[in-house]
């Protein structure tokens, strides 16, 4: 069955989501027309505001729509994080919010179609970002709460996301 520990999210649709999303705001934010204030906000930001008012109301679930987003929003952690002398908590902590595995595979994405090479210092960057969250034990799953799987079933809670949320609580 289903372990009480199991991540709410589901990585690869989720990191496809916000690959199609990822820019739809930069035109907003870099048009000729757009208001200073709106020329200082961060286009991902605008890309999910713009993202969430065109998938609301559409089939798509909304833990997979919110998964999508928060990856849209971390995008650039991936290659920030390896360069930072950021301790293996940050990784642990990012993996309580979102997918890391899903991140990378975003990040990929975006690196391949800059054209960058497996060489180019991005990509470097990036694959240093996957050995370290490799090495914290938290690459494709969430870094495990501090109780065992029993008595979070106990809680009562159903929703893989729910028993998420009450394990980031504690």
């Amino acid at each position: 069955g289903e372990s009480a520990l199991s991540p709410w999210w589901s990585a690869m649709p989720d990191a496809c989501l916000a690959a199609l999303v990822r820019h739809v705001g930069l035109g907003e934010v870099c048009s000729a027309g757009a208001r200073r204030s709106a020329l200082a906000l961060p286009h991902a930001r605008e890309s999910v505001r713009t993202a969430r008012e065109l998938l609301r109301g559409s089939d798509v679930p909304f833990p997979v729509r919110e998964h999508a987003m928060a990856l849209v929003l971390a995008a650039g952690k991936a290659a920030r994080l390896p360069g930072s002398g950021a301790p293996a908590q940050t990784y642990m902590r990012l993996s309580c919010a979102l997918d890391l595995r899903a991140l990378y595979h975003l990040e990929r994405a975006e690196l391949r179609a800059l054209g960058c090479g497996r060489d180019d210092p991005p990509v470097q960057r990036l694959e240093a970002f996957r050995a370290r969250a490799e090495q914290c034990g938290v690459f494709g799953r969430p870094h495990p709460p501090p109780l065992a799987p029993d008595p979070v079933r106990e809680l009562g809670f159903r929703e893989p996301r729910e028993r998420h949320r009450a394990l980031n609580a504690l």
